[in-house]
């Protein structure tokens, strides 16, 4: 039967949620409905490898790995996950010829430096794995890194010799010379092997040694001899500024310091024996120097370096804490202090130190604009990674940051980093603390892997990948972050509006207030009708003492309500801000638009007291503004209160006079006489205004009409009034207004 996409989908993504919720059992349920539905689909069989996993049934977790990598056609991205359980149940040697496939498979997809990780990985795991030695070898002799060829190949002869074969692993040393004819312990090697010794390349069961330029996992920090490229560089830069400065001061006059001359003959000690490689002669140099009153932060930097060298933690930290200070060696002083810290075993002053080189590092890679919130990231992974069960990631953090800035093309690979992890994150910024954290190689992998067949139009497997990224890493918020673009990609906003408010909630709980905002900013905009959301934002604004954002999502928010057709809760939406605006510094700017909103909603509900004391306030706040002055002429005549309406319109039409408004004082009053005909006091002030312009006729024609229909009303008195401020005009046919006035009189 052919399989249900629709149904598989929806499986897979409840299998999805319920492992965001940690609910594993009901995760494992899940994603065998979906396997009845598609029944060779790998992202399946990941998902239920990774909630095995996480109940610890480490044989079911392997076997579906197993499946899911068959079915994907051997993905490095499953059969990573292979390795790490066969690591994590003590098959080594198995877990080593599974990254032995994997370097294979980088290799052929034109990823040689991902493959060399994977062969490091695989002769780590299984030195006796031959075939990843041998691939070492020609890597790092290709890429002329001879120290490292030369342990791989000596690594390659020990195998050889243990399988008996002593002349391939003459001919194998023999190879390692030729890159380094000089090279003490190919030269011991070869000497050995020909005098027929077992112990040539040292006990059986030594495991191969490796530097941390070659090993982002290595065990222990690297010695200074390997030290992380910028600490290197700092290095340099030290014994250039220190030998630059002997060669001013003996040309400069002699000093008043008697210390002076001896103090430089020290330092210029201390260059030799560091330049020769004397580490210990060096280091008694420089303490000499500063015993007779050096204070100079590059023989600290120095010195600390050398401490650690010789493993005199205790003093490279004192050392080395006095000299980070200073700019030049900001960056070299932390991954110092960080290694220091980590071979003494203060794993929270290590990872500290750590995470702040690194966001140094990040900080030259990113906009000045993105500077505050990459620091918030960096200040969120140093919480995480000091958490309580969080030892063996952060231990597992330290030494691949170590091995990211051992390399002489650290800063190369921190931007290509960041090109990458950009291309990834449009919704959220990612740090490159993304890229080292244990596990992240293969989850960033997927999510730029999504991205990329989304480009191509292929949004099943842009979906699949993605998904595979959070069964990998279900609580690593970016990957969640690319799953609502892809919604959003698909045109299924309401879904990736949902998807970004369970983002955002998270980012809370976490106490990233920031992150929090971005994706509730982003579900609004989705679902600008949702009023849910926009009251959660709402709330955290609120919270968070935004208030100038509080108000205008406060005014969204009504504006969503009205559009609902929801009256009241539009009108209580803008009653809450109201309450606010005090605390904003355009105050009356808010109080104003907020006021004119809800009396519309009044005027419309006909609710005229409530419209009338909201433009009462308006009046205050804005004494010139015309629409508010006539919207009270209005209310107050609608309720009956024709003496403060009168009062207030005398008080508009005078600041327009004042203004020498003329014509819009005629069409004022021409608006308010055309709306109400009858009202006396309306008709008499427009006559007024076209009598003193000489419009007599039509002052007498606007009189007439208001007493015929007087008349017509029975109200004698008020007509007689009209007719006598008819005849004060003196029109042509005075007379007969005359007797209209005799005859009125008579009808009393």
């Amino acid at each position: 039967m052919a399989a249900n996409r629709a149904r598989f989908e929806a499986a897979l993504h409840q299998g999805h949620a319920y492992c965001w919720d940690q609910r594993w059992e009901e995760a494992i349920g899940a994603f065998r409905t979906a396997l009845q539905e598609a029944a060779h689909e790998p992202s399946a069989y990941a998902g239920l490898g990774m909630a095995h996993l996480e109940l610890n049934q480490l044989e079911a977790a392997l076997a579906h790995y197993k499946l899911a990598a068959r079915y994907a056609r051997g993905e490095i991205i499953y059969l990573r996950q292979v390795a790490e359980v066969q690591e994590q149940m003590g098959q080594r040697h198995e877990a080593g010829k599974t990254y032995l496939a994997m370097g294979e498979m980088a290799l052929q997809k034109g990823r040689p430096q991902e493959a060399r990780d994977h062969w490091h990985h695989a002769a780590r795991l299984a030195p006796e794995l031959l075939h990843a030695q041998l691939r070492l070898a020609a890597f790092y002799r290709e890429q002329k890194m001879i120290p490292s060829a030369i342990q791989a190949y000596l690594q390659i002869a020990r195998i050889q010799l243990a399988q008996g074969n002593r002349a391939q692993a003459l001919a194998t040393c023999r190879q390692a010379l030729d890159l380094d004819p000089r090279n003490a312990a190919v030269l011991t090697a070869l000497e050995l092997l020909q005098q027929g010794r077992a112990d040539a390349f040292g006990a059986p069961d030594e495991r191969m040694r490796t530097t941390a330029v070659d090993a982002p996992r290595a065990a222990t920090p690297p010695a200074l001899g390997a030290a992380p490229a910028p600490v290197r560089a700092a290095q340099r830069y030290a014994l250039a500024e220190l030998a630059e400065q002997l060669f001013a001061a003996e040309s400069a006059p002699a000093a008043p310091d008697g210390n002076a001359r001896p103090r430089r003959a020290h330092i210029s000690q201390a260059l030799d024996y560091q330049t020769r490689g004397l580490p210990a002669e060096a280091t008694a140099a420089y303490e000499q120097a500063l015993a007779l009153g050096a204070n100079d932060v590059a023989i600290r930097f120095n010195l600390g370096v050398l401490y650690l060298e010789q493993q005199r933690y205790e003093q490279a930290v004192r050392t080395l804490e006095t000299a980070v200070a200073a700019p030049d060696y900001k960056l070299a002083g932390h991954l110092a202090l960080g290694q220091a810290f980590h071979a003494r075993g203060q794993l929270k002053e290590a990872i500290t130190h750590l995470t702040t080189a690194l966001r140094t590092i990040d900080l030259n890679t990113v906009d000045a604009s993105q500077a505050a919130r990459v620091t918030e990231l960096y200040d969120q992974l140093l919480h995480d990674l000091l958490a309580l069960d969080k030892t063996v990631q952060a231990n597992a953090f330290a030494r691949a940051l170590l091995a990211f800035v051992d390399d002489a093309a650290w800063q190369a690979k921190a931007q290509a980093a960041r090109a990458r992890l950009d291309a990834i994150a449009r919704a959220g910024m990612m740090i490159l603390g993304d890229v080292l954290i244990s596990g992240a190689e293969q989850v960033l992998e997927s999510l730029y892997l999504s991205r990329e067949y989304a480009q191509r139009g292929l949004f099943n497997s842009a979906m699949e990948e993605t998904y595979r990224s959070i069964q990998l890493a279900p609580t690593y918020l970016p990957a969640h972050i690319r799953l609502a673009e892809l919604l959003v990609e698909q045109d299924r906003d309401a879904a990736a509006a949902e998807k970004y408010v369970t983002i955002a909630d998270a980012y809370r709980a976490r106490g990233d207030a920031n992150g929090a905002l971005l994706t509730y900013t982003r579900a609004v905009e989705l679902a600008p009708l949702n009023v849910n959301v926009r009251q959660r934002f709402i709330d955290l604004l609120r919270q968070l003492g935004q208030i100038e954002q509080t108000l205008e999502q406060f005014l969204s928010l009504g504006q969503a309500h009205a559009q609902l057709g929801r009256p009241d809760a539009a009108r209580e939406a803008y009653t809450q801000a109201l309450t606010l605006t005090g605390q904003s510094a355009a105050a009356e700017r808010w109080r104003a638009q907020l006021l004119r909103l809800t009396a519309a909603i009044d005027v419309a509900r006909q609710d005229w007291r409530a419209a009338l004391a909201a433009y009462q306030q308006l009046r205050q706040l804005t004494p010139q503004a015309e629409d508010v002055a006539l919207a009270l002429v209005d209310l107050y005549f609608t309720l009956r209160q024709p003496s403060q309406a009168l009062q207030t319109l005398d008080q508009h039409l005078g600041t327009l006079a004042r203004r020498g408004d003329a014509a819009q004082v005629g069409a004022v009053l021409e608006a308010l006489v055309a709306q109400r005909p009858l009202e006396a006091a309306l008709v008499y002030r427009l006559s007024r205004l076209y009598a003193h312009q000489r419009r007599t006729a039509e002052a007498v024609g606007l009189l007439d009409r208001l007493g015929e229909a007087q008349i017509a009303a029975g109200q004698h008195d008020k007509a007689i009034q009209t007719v006598e401020r008819i005849m004060a005009l003196n029109p042509p046919n005075r007379a007969e207004y005359a007797q209209m006035h005799a005859q009125l009189h008579a009808e009393r």
